[in-house]
């Protein structure tokens, strides 16, 4: 008698798996083309958007089970898309900007004393901006660039809002970028954006 639940549990879910299996890849033959041509028009790139297809649809493989069936699965698999295109074009960005540095330091290489200079300069300045914020700005900025704590983090070590720390990081920067000397804006970007 225990061996025909065990069957019939073992049946159950070998059913509620090739029901997965079939609603997946309708999900898959319904979204993935429109995944991909999105993909294209941000990343310009036949590789990396199908790369972002394959990531796309492995985290929803992976959070399948955990779907709440009610909720928009078009807005779930596109909100994953989204955010993994920003991942990749943050990436490109830091790749772009590493091997601008990478050229320059190597230009530079036997100029280290005019570097050492120049950053104490640049910290120098970006000191005297910072104390120039209004104190909430100036925390929540020097607790995130300086100390390297997540927005969450902030927030709940302030008690206030994620968004707020956003605004204020946000405000404080582009303050700063507005105020840096031209000559100095390479390493701002560096050592403070990323």
């Amino acid at each position: 008698m225990n061996t025909g639940v065990k069957t019939g549990t073992l049946a159950a879910k070998e059913e509620s798996t090739e029901r997965k299996d079939i609603a997946f890849k309708e999900q898959f033959k319904l979204y993935a083309p429109k995944i991909y041509h999105f993909g294209m028009s941000y990343l310009k790139s036949v590789h990396d958007s199908e790369e972002l297809v394959q990531d796309v649809f492995m985290k929803v493989w992976n959070q399948y089970e955990s779907l709440d069936e009610s909720r928009n699965i078009k807005a779930y698999i596109f909100k994953i898309a989204v955010n993994l295109i920003y991942d990749q074009l943050r990436k490109r960005k830091l790749d772009k900007l590493a091997a601008e540095l990478t050229a320059l330091h190597a230009v530079e290489l036997e100029d280290t004393t005019w570097n050492t200079l120049s950053f104490n300069e640049l910290q120098s300045q970006i000191d005297m901006l910072i104390s120039q914020m209004p104190d909430q700005r100036r925390l929540v900025f020097t607790l995130s660039r300086v100390e390297g704590l997540s927005y969450e983090e902030i927030a709940k070590k302030l008690n206030i809002s994620i968004r707020t720390v956003e605004n204020q990081v946000y405000r404080a920067l582009a303050f700063l970028k507005l105020h840096i000397h031209t000559k100095y804006l390479l390493y701002f970007i560096f050592y403070y954006l990323y």
